[in-house]
């Protein structure tokens, strides 16, 4: 039977790993996490950010989502996402091991303006390296396709997230998934902010229509560096009753030196 590392470990691991201050001069972060829909911001061009956590589902659920992004131009961002370790309780047995493994990109297609809001579109492929059988994973090929639009109104930002999913089953049967999520984010105090999001998941062939709530704040230790901890509350029977979340995302500047001048 495996065994369950306590999640207060891996949070003190994420923040150990991160807890150099990045130089004066690296770009600023820009945190999709832990919201489940993404803002229509990208990573600064020719650097690196990593998004890591724990997420914990009393009882139930560990899982520690890593998404490495690399900032390809100025408004074009690609990313791969997995999760090194996934823990699940079932009735009687436990089981450990590695999640899927997600590859897309995202692409802003209008930058934000006095008269208007930024518009991108992202997609990204999900692939089963997870267990099946062990309940670690679907077993399953997903396709996602999303439309964001961000608007920033005084110091607030309001964002809205529609994806569509096109789930792998057994055979060639593809199920679609709708999934849309607003949120609401704006300062508290100095380095301090504080986030909110409602999400819905509607998968119509498996009779699922969960909706649920996520709340949180996010310290920026630098602009580069940024702390966040949420609460997500499922609001029906189809979504998970109660899940606490805490990670960082973090900016490590350049992928290649900009080069000197003469």
């Amino acid at each position: 039977m495996a065994r369950c590392v306590p999640p207060g470990l891996f949070a003190l691991a994420l923040l150990a790993g991160a807890c150099t201050a990045p130089p004066a001069d690296t770009p600023a972060a820009t945190p999709q996490r832990p919201t489940f829909g993404s803002s229509a911001t990208t990573t600064a061009a020719g650097t690196i950010e990593v998004e890591w956590g724990v997420l914990q589902d009393p009882g139930d659920l560990t899982d520690t989502p890593l998404t490495v992004k690399f900032g390809a131009d100025e408004h074009t961002e690609y990313f791969v996402r997995a999760s090194p370790l996934i823990h699940v309780v079932g009735d009687s047995e436990r089981h450990s091991g590695f999640g899927d493994l997600g590859l897309g990109g995202r692409w802003r297609v209008q930058d934000e303006s006095p008269d208007s809001a930024a518009w991108a579109l992202q997609a990204a492929l999900k692939f089963p390296t997870a267990s099946e059988d062990e309940g670690l994973g679907t077993g399953n090929q997903d396709a996602l396709l999303a439309v964001i639009r961000t608007r920033t109104i005084g110091a607030a930002t309001f964002n809205a997230f529609y994806q569509l999913e096109l789930l792998g089953q057994d055979g060639s049967q593809v199920d679609v998934g709708h999934d849309l999520a607003l949120a609401l984010g704006a300062p508290v105090d100095g380095r301090l902010s504080a986030f909110g999001e409602l999400t819905e998941h509607w998968i119509p062939e498996q009779d699922i229509q969960a909706l649920f709530l996520t709340t949180g704040l996010a310290f920026a230790v630098t602009p580069a560096w940024v702390l966040d901890t949420a609460v997500i509350v499922g609001l029906n029977d189809d979504a998970p009753g109660l899940q606490v979340t805490v990670g960082f995302t973090r900016n490590f500047g350049r992928f290649r030196p900009e080069p000197e001048g003469p």
